[in-house]
């Protein structure tokens, strides 16, 4: 059984978090994402299409060449931290979300 005090707490997180999400500070990921993520497809691939790019756009934004990023997106490189951070960057996560 909660307390008083533990069910304020969580009405004052939900309230933090409801004001994060409407400040844009930050998002809710669709299931859709995150079951694609948990089925272990490539995070650069999934983010990049649930922002809405193509690999060709996004490799544009980033100054390299689509077909590294394809091989990044692949699994077949592994990509420089430079790029996987300038992704990240681009795609608006964290770098611990692309690893």
């Amino acid at each position: 059984m909660s307390s008083k005090f533990e069910e304020l707490a969580d009405i004052k997180e939900y309230d933090e978090i409801k004001k994060a999400i409407k400040n844009g500070e930050t998002e809710l990921v669709p299931d859709a994402v995150v079951t694609r993520l948990l089925d272990g497809e490539n995070p650069v691939k999934v983010w990049r299409e649930h922002r809405g790019l193509k690999q060709k756009q996004l490799a544009e934004k980033l100054e390299i060449m689509a077909a590294y990023l394809s091989q990044i997106e692949k699994g077949e490189k592994s990509g420089s931290v430079d790029v996987l951070k300038r992704i990240a960057e681009v795609l608006n996560v964290d770098l611990d979300d692309l690893m």
